[in-house]
Formats: structure tokens, sequence, C-alpha cells
């Protein structure tokens, strides 16, 4: 029927009364077993909203019933396909692909039922180049593991990739702070630590086996 049939609807967001406050957006509309749901909004700022009956605070808000998920997909089972977002912020390039910097990337590996890695990568060139699934800076593998500054992370965390002669983690504290690691066995009461108390013109490194205390 003509109420539940899949539509395009323009609706007022101000009154009309006045020309100089008119705004308007775009509503879609699908049908589902003969029940009409708005589906899609474009409103007067701009912006999309999907599932979000009515409002969308950014150039996309998606919103759904029971949690909100965008799926991007990659259409080749071939190792090394991508799926993916990628990030720029400027605003003299955008009819092109120049100085995209940023970017977030799943990349297929070899085998079946599309196993693979997913890439953050950032493109640190002062020039126009436009980031890449090489320009890797963290990966979590099929496994899982997270590698900084190596995209093929031999442990649950790997920095580095053999080819650094420095690898550095820096614990940063407040004045006089304690910078701390836990190795912590069974439960939270068992295990050890090496924590580091800053005082003034120095440091004390503390090495401890914990069962129950921190001392």
């Amino acid at each position: 029927s003509n109420t539940t049939a899949p539509r395009i609807i323009g609706y007022r967001t101000a009154d009309f009364s006045s020309a100089a406050a008119r705004s308007a957006g775009l509503k879609f509309g699908v049908s589902q077993n003969n029940v009409a749901k708005d589906a899609m909004w474009i409103t007067e700022a701009q912006n999309v909203g999907i599932g979000t009956a009515g409002y969308a605070q950014k150039r996309l808000d998606v919103s759904g019933p029971t949690g909100a998920q965008v799926l991007i997909t990659g259409d080749s089972d071939d190792v090394g396909t991508t799926a993916g977002i990628m990030f720029r912020s400027e605003a003299s390039e955008e009819n092109g692909l120049a100085r995209v910097k940023g970017g977030i990337f799943f990349e297929r590996i070899a085998g079946s039922f599309g196993n693979g890695k997913l890439k953050f990568a950032v493109n640190g060139s002062v020039n126009n180049d436009t980031v890449a699934v090489t320009d890797v800076a963290m990966t979590i593998d099929n496994n899982k593991n997270v590698g900084i500054g190596t995209d093929s992370p031999s442990a649950e965390l790997q920095i580095g990739d053999y080819t650094d002669a420095t690898e550095t983690i820096t614990i940063a504290t407040s004045s006089n702070g304690t910078g701390r690691i836990n190795f912590y066995d069974n439960n939270n009461t068992e295990g050890g630590s090496i924590r580091v108390v800053g005082q003034n013109l120095g440091s004390k490194m503390y090495f401890s086996n914990r069962w129950n205390t921190d001392s």
C-alpha cells in the first residue's frame, strides 16, 4: 500500500513561516512485513543517520537495536587483499587521495576463512603521499599477538623487528612518581614486580616477590 511502500520524504526541521529560518532534510523509508520503517536520514547539516530515529550528530551516524556495526569487505580471496578505513585532516584535497596520512586496514593472509591481520598505519612523509598498508605502525595478528614496529609479532607483545639497534619503552609519571611492571602468576596475589620510584636527582629500583603484598 501507499503507507508501507518504500519512500523518500522531504521533511522540515525549522519553522517555514520565517524565510530566514527555513531548513529541511530527507528521510528514506523501507517496508518490512508490511510495516513501514524509517531507515536513513540526511539532515539539513548534510549529516547522514542510519537507524538513528532522525538524528545524525556527525557526517555518518549509525545506530542499531543491539549494537551498530559497519561492514567493509575486500572482495577477493587473494593474499594481501585489504579492507579498511583511511583518514585525512586536509581541507584542500577533497577531490583526490593526496595527503591521506592515517589508516586502519585488515589484510588477508594465506589460508582459508578470511583470516588476516589488523594493521594501524601512519604515513609521516611531508608530501602528498597517501598512507598504505606498508606504513604499518602496529599490528594485531590472527593469533591476537600485538606488534609495534613489526607486522609479524611472535609473542603477545613484540616491539621491533630486529632491524633497529635500539628499542625503548617509556613509563612516564608525575614528579617523583612510581613506574611499575607487574608479573602476576595465577591471580593478582601471586607473582612479582619491578618498581621504580622517582626521587630528587635520581630514583630507586625495587625488585619484588609478591604474595598478597607489594613489598
